[in-house]
């Protein structure tokens, strides 16, 4: 059986709703010649698990919550007018069995759905050459390639720029999700 746990990392701390102005062909929507204007709203949330009897869970080992781990950036230095992210909040996670709160001795986690959003509606992140990547410990996990873990220490997630991206700009509300999936977990 396999556990989810979706976490964002958010830019802006976002509360209830986030109004960003988009840019349209007509030379942008804060053109006073071009009579259009377009804003992009977002509400944000999480269902609660609701626990199976001897199954598995992913709780948080850390101190950021899930879904307020913040990002911050800074121009490319070797590409003006690019960013790239300079800072990450640290996101830890273990699994335990829901009864018992004891650890799972090992399981095999992945990174699904990365996605990201710049201002506008969320979208995924290009397979080929990412925006935005989610690192274990320093390296990049790839989607759908699932990962061992053995007990000890926590599974410690950031998010990272590659390479200097074009895709945020400045004043961007900048958002980066993705799920966890959890499988193999043994006590």
């Amino acid at each position: 059986m396999k556990r989810i746990l979706s976490k964002v990392a958010i830019a802006t701390v976002i509360t209830g709703v986030s109004i960003s102005v988009l840019a349209d062909s007509a030379g942008g929507a804060t053109s006073p010649t071009s009579g259009k204007a377009s804003a992009s709203f977002q509400w944000l949330g999480a269902v609660p698990v609701k626990p199976i009897s001897g199954k598995f869970e992913i709780y948080n080992k850390g101190t950021v919550d899930f879904n307020n781990a913040s990002l911050s950036f800074q121009e490319s230095e070797s590409e003006p007018g690019k960013y790239e992210i300079s800072g990450s909040s640290v996101v830890s996670f273990g699994v335990r069995d829901v009864d018992s709160k004891k650890d799972a001795a090992s399981f095999d986690y992945e990174v699904q759905r990365v996605r990201y959003s710049a201002g506008g509606f969320a979208r995924p992140v290009n397979r080929t050459n990412p925006e935005f990547v989610v690192k274990a410990e320093d390296t990049v996990l790839v989607e759908g390639t699932p990962v061992s873990h053995k007990v000890g220490k926590a599974v410690n997630l950031t998010v990272a720029t590659p390479n200097p991206t074009d895709v945020v700009r400045q004043g961007s509300d900048v958002i980066v999700t993705n799920a966890i999936i959890i499988s193999n977990a043994k006590i």
